[in-house]
């Protein structure tokens, strides 16, 4: 559902854990924001970070959506980091997250 709109932007949530519900969010963008991450309040590292950001990629291909940009976290490249070490104690977010980026380059 559209939480807010103006002429350049269109603020929108879905559920990247069900690819179906996709296309209907993103159709006619120019560009796509992933800023989903797991949470207590819905969906596991593998399902958000990993998978969901594939379901988000692959929606944009068949959209025909130009841009994918990615947010994500600075330590995902450094799997020997205090912060890496530390945040992947909660489900493994940081492997699922370089799992999902590196499905997408």
């Amino acid at each position: 559902s559209t939480l807010s709109s103006s002429s350049l932007l269109r603020e929108a949530a879905c559920d990247v854990t069900k690819p179906e519900t996709l296309k209907s969010t993103i159709q006619g963008s120019r560009a796509v924001i992933f800023a989903a991450s797991a949470s207590k309040q819905g969906g596991t590292p593998a399902a958000v970070d990993n998978d969901g950001l594939v379901n988000v990629a692959k929606a944009c291909i068949e959209c025909g959506v130009p841009r994918l940009v990615i947010v994500s976290s600075g330590a995902v490249t450094k799997p020997s980091s205090p912060v890496y070490l530390f945040l992947n104690i909660f489900g493994n977010i940081m492997e699922e997250k370089i799992r999902g980026e590196d499905a997408v380059r």
